[in-house]
């Protein structure tokens, strides 16, 4: 019996220490699982960094599971993020708080549409340019009048939008806040460009409606707003140029006041925004049912070290890509609004602005 105590003893003996060496850090772990380097002051490391995580996202099984194409681009849907540090090392640096960090920007045209999937490169579309009512009252047994539909067929390419830029691999491993910054700034730059493209587009086809000289641009969206309910549309939207929506809400009257002292929707019930896509001096009005955006593909970053000798340089090329149409059916749903200038030859903005 003391024999087989003894053995015992001798094997919870060994048990303890090898529990003993393999005692673990919670927070070298906790690094380790959210794929970060962590160096110490010694230089060791433990986990993969970003940047080494990027990588081996270039290995075949990585190809398949992110369906990469063998153009070696694998697309992120946002950057990867580290573990925030729970302890201060000495001898490291760190990205403060408040650093620049991923913007935030809605697109102001584009959002005035419903946006589809779409899965070809080309679409086919009606789009109805004018209609020419001919609806009267009609005695029996006489001929109808007919109604004129001046309409056609689009055929369009889904263009494709991108821009890139080329960073560094330590770079981007180093500092989650510029990671996020490129991230945001490809795509934001994306749809912005989207933004003019459309603007171009609604204002090249949209209704001219000019409101009466000493008006602003709210009666003018007003006005373009009365003009497509003539023709049978409901305005949904106002979108003005930005230094004009600005000098529309700072307009005072003649004691300093401030004339539109509520928001502009207790004025005309549409949804108000304003772009730099807009051509001063006018206001975009449209009618969010008469066309839809076409999403040939999202707005994507993506990210290969196939870019010339961006292997060899340790780089990294970030791509920002995006193909998006407006397709429009019904040019009813745009109208464009103006003041018409006094006769006097300048406009009543101007004057103000003189006044000042």
């Amino acid at each position: 019996m003391q024999k087989w105590i003894d053995g015992t003893n001798n094997e919870m003996k060994s048990l303890g220490e090898k529990l003993a060496g393999f005692q673990v850090s919670l927070i070298d772990l906790g690094q380790k699982l959210a794929g970060r380097e962590d160096r110490g002051p010694g230089g060791g490391s433990a986990g993969d960094s970003p940047g080494q995580a990027f990588v081996k996202a270039f290995d075949m099984q990585a190809f398949r599971d992110h369906k990469a194409t063998s153009s070696g681009k694998v697309a992120v849907p946002s950057f990867l993020t580290k573990a925030a540090l729970t302890t201060a090392e000495a001898g490291t640096a760190a990205s403060p708080t408040g650093a620049p960090g991923q913007r935030g920007w809605t697109s102001r045209v584009m959002s005035a549409f419903t946006t589809v999937p779409f899965g070809a490169s080309a679409a086919v579309y009606p789009q109805v340019n004018s209609v020419t009512s001919a609806a009267a009252e009609a005695p029996e047994n006489t001929t109808k009048a007919e109604t004129a539909i001046d309409a056609e067929l689009i055929t369009a390419s889904v263009p494709t939008i991108a821009h890139f830029v080329r960073a560094s691999l330590q770079v981007l491993d180093d500092s989650q806040s510029l990671a996020m910054f490129i991230d945001s700034v490809l795509r934001i730059g994306v749809l912005q460009k989207a933004d003019m493209i459309m603007a171009a587009q609604l204002l090249a086809l949209g209704q001219a409606v000019a409101a009466p000289a000493g008006s602003n641009l709210l009666d003018a969206a007003a006005y373009a707003a009365a003009a497509m309910s003539d023709a049978g549309r409901q305005a949904t939207n106002a979108i003005f140029n930005t230094n004009d929506y600005l000098g529309l809400m700072c307009t005072k009257g003649t004691t300093g006041e401030y004339i539109f002292d509520g928001p502009l929707t207790d004025r005309l019930p549409l949804t108000f925004t304003y772009s730099g896509a807009v051509t001063a001096g006018s206001v975009l009005v449209v009618d969010g049912g008469a066309g839809v955006v076409l999403e040939r593909q999202q707005p994507t970053v993506e990210v290969s070290r196939f870019n010339g000798n961006d292997f060899t340089t340790n780089m990294v090329t970030v791509l920002g890509e995006a193909r998006l149409l407006l397709a429009l059916y019904d040019v009813a749903g745009v109208a464009v609004g103006s003041v018409t200038p006094p006769s006097g030859g300048a406009t009543a903005a101007a004057r103000h602005t003189a006044k000042q």
